[in-house]
């Protein structure tokens, strides 16, 4: 059987690539985010320290991509809830570190709000406003050495080979000076002990001993009193609440027959925990204790209230560029000055029940407190080695777009700062948060247009996307978007970034922050499984003006 030679025929036949494969091809062909943007302006992400430190896909996205970073409100790793302790002292041990890493990379840090109305460590600036104090008239203790700074004719108690100290410092008026105990361990109670002198008294009458204390940890102490009925009363033990001052108040059990002079003991060996007792305040008197008692306290007025919180604002931004410069050059210097509502006053907590972290500064220093920021700032950085030029300071809004009245509002605060205090605003922030469907291309470009025409650089702090369909009440969840709708959303950021470009001078411009780089309840430059979206081609072709 003879088999055929025959030469085989190849047809040409080709296949057309899937639409899809097509798209895809192109979106990984772009080059990294910001080479496309590098000769116009800025392009940054918001992450937080803990994220960064995963060093995962999202971690390398930020390093190929973007060129400053922005540490997330919301989580707070450059807040003063977060950096402050409650004590007024800044522990930034994980934002130096931090710092360090993303330099190293190249990176620049946009600062967080150096004075913002939430993630305050409200329980320290509350404390440090709570009304002083005045010596009690008729007062049989003798706290004259004490306000001087003496333990004379006090007996001090300590453990020995612990480490653990009491002392006392000049009590002129300030509740933090006054007895001041350490303790690093737990001691019997008795080992750790402060007596008073021997007071004279009537042993026919009845006293009660009182003071303020307060404690950095949950604290315990037990006062006793000698030539007493009995000398280790159960209600002699007293829990102390950290971080607030506490009225103490105990009264004096009924003396032995024939009784002159007695004395009182405190101990502090329970807890480790750091006392401080208000001098001022350490009183002995005839009568019954009474743990409401206020007589001892006065309030404090609305100058005296000013500079203290003027006081603590200056402190925290020293201390913090004391950290930050001369590396982070750009700071919103405040955030969200104005009120959510017309006319757009200040904001403020008065007759509001505020969160654990939310503190009002302007209720204490009037709309001025942007200049005291700004000049406080200045400052600092160049003590600590900064170059006054490389200091851009921003103050940031939210809600501007389609808002005219609120944008007016927000200039006429920063030109009276700027006229009044002799300071200078270097920008303005502003977050867009965009519903393709409903908002307006052109009101973006009106906002672009008006806050360049301050003369101010012009910061796009956060851009948040969604899409709605028409006629719908709710916007269409990421995961839910179609194709066209995702282009949709491409267009809109081409536009925006275009708008950017034509109404804000290249000199002008701060630069655009991308709140979402990954998708989640907001459309991202990448999707969930780390793939670039329309967005990123939209984002491309603004900087490239296709």
């Amino acid at each position: 059987m003879l088999a055929s030679c025959s030469e085989h025929e190849v047809k040409d036949f080709q296949v057309e690539k899937p639409e899809s494969l097509v798209e895809r091809e192109k979106l990984d062909s772009y080059e990294a985010l910001n080479t496309y943007s590098s000769n116009l302006f800025k392009v940054g992400a918001f992450t937080s320290i803990a994220d960064y430190a995963k060093m995962d896909m999202q971690s390398r996205i930020l390093d190929n991509n973007f060129d400053e970073l922005i540490l997330r409100d919301d989580v707070g790793d450059m807040s003063h809830s977060t950096l402050i302790d409650n004590t007024g002292v800044l522990n930034a041990d994980n934002l130096t570190g931090f710092l360090q890493t993303i330099t190293d990379k190249g990176f620049s840090l946009f600062g967080s709000p150096l004075c913002w109305n939430e993630k305050q460590n409200a329980l320290y600036l509350n404390a440090i406003l709570a009304p002083s104090t005045k010596e009690a008239e008729n007062n049989l203790l003798d706290i004259a050495e004490l306000k001087k700074g003496s333990f004379s004719g006090w007996t001090l108690t300590t453990p020995t080979g612990k480490n653990a100290n009491i002392s006392v410092k000049s009590a002129a008026g300030v509740r933090d000076e006054g007895i001041t105990v350490v303790s690093d361990v737990e001691y019997y109670a008795w080992e750790y002990n402060l007596a008073s002198p021997k007071i004279q008294i009537d042993p026919t009458k009845q006293y009660y001993l009182a003071f303020y204390v307060k404690t950095n940890a949950a604290g315990r102490i037990r006062i006793y009193f000698d030539k007493t009925t009995y000398n280790y009363p159960k209600e002699g033990l007293v829990e102390i609440t950290p971080d607030v001052w506490q009225y103490v108040t105990i009264q004096v059990p009924g003396f032995k027959t024939g009784t002159e002079y007695f004395q009182f003991f405190i101990d502090f060996g329970y807890l480790k925990t750091t006392y401080n007792i208000d001098v001022t305040s350490f009183t002995l008197k005839e009568g019954i204790s009474d743990p409401n008692d206020k007589s001892l306290l006065v309030e404090r007025n609305a100058e005296e209230q000013a500079v203290i919180i003027d006081e603590a604002l200056d402190s925290y931004i020293s201390q913090l560029m004391s950290v930050c410069a001369p590396t982070v050059q750009s700071w919103n210097a405040i955030s969200e000055p104005l009120d959510t509502n017309p006319p757009y006053d200040l904001r403020s907590g008065k007759d509001k029940n505020l969160a654990n972290d939310e503190f009002y500064w302007s209720d204490y220093l009037g709309e001025l407190y942007l200049s005291s920021t700004i000049s406080a700032a200045r400052k600092y950085y160049t003590e600590n080695g900064g170059t006054a030029s490389d200091l851009k300071l921003f103050v940031q809004e939210t809600g501007l777009l389609d808002n005219n009245e609120k944008c007016d509002a927000l200039i006429r605060f920063i030109n009276k700062n700027e006229t009044s205090k002799g300071v200078t605003v270097d920008g303005i922030s502003t977050d867009l948060r965009i519903v393709c469907g409903l908002t307006s291309i052109e009101s973006i470009r009106s906002l672009f247009s008006k806050l360049a025409g301050t003369g101010k650089q012009v910061r796009i702090a956060n851009i948040e996307m969604s899409y709605r369909v028409g006629g719908e009440s709710t916007n269409t969840p990421v995961g839910s978007l179609t194709s066209e709708q995702q282009l949709e959303l491409a267009d809109f950021m081409k536009d925006l970034v275009k708008a950017y470009l034509n109404e804000v001078p290249a000199v002008q411009r701060g630069g655009i922050t991308f709140g979402n780089v990954i998708d989640n309840t907001y459309s991202g430059l990448w999707s969930s499984t780390f793939n670039r979206n329309f967005l990123y081609q939209g984002f491309v072709e603004g900087v490239s003006g296709n």
